[in-house]
């Protein structure tokens, strides 16, 4: 049950980081870090994702694992 709550659609990721930091991103800036990933000290970065029923998803800890990735 707590993995449905964890989830979150990447429409939302924006919303959400905009909670837990105060900057607004964008979705497609979203969708790029699940596709491409940020290089940070010489390392690939990437926000995980998963796929459901033909939706995306990624995870709220995912998320906060990103952002403290990148935030380093």
């Amino acid at each position: 049950m707590s993995e449905v709550i964890d989830r979150l659609r990447i429409s939302a990721v924006p919303v959400y980081i905009l909670s837990k930091t105060g900057e607004l991103r964008q979705t497609r800036t979203v969708n790029y870090w699940i596709k491409q990933g940020l290089i940070i000290n010489g390392k690939k970065l990437r926000l995980r994702s998963e796929k459901r029923c033909g939706i995306r998803y990624t995870r709220r800890s995912w998320v906060d694992e990103f952002i403290e990735g990148i935030s380093r």
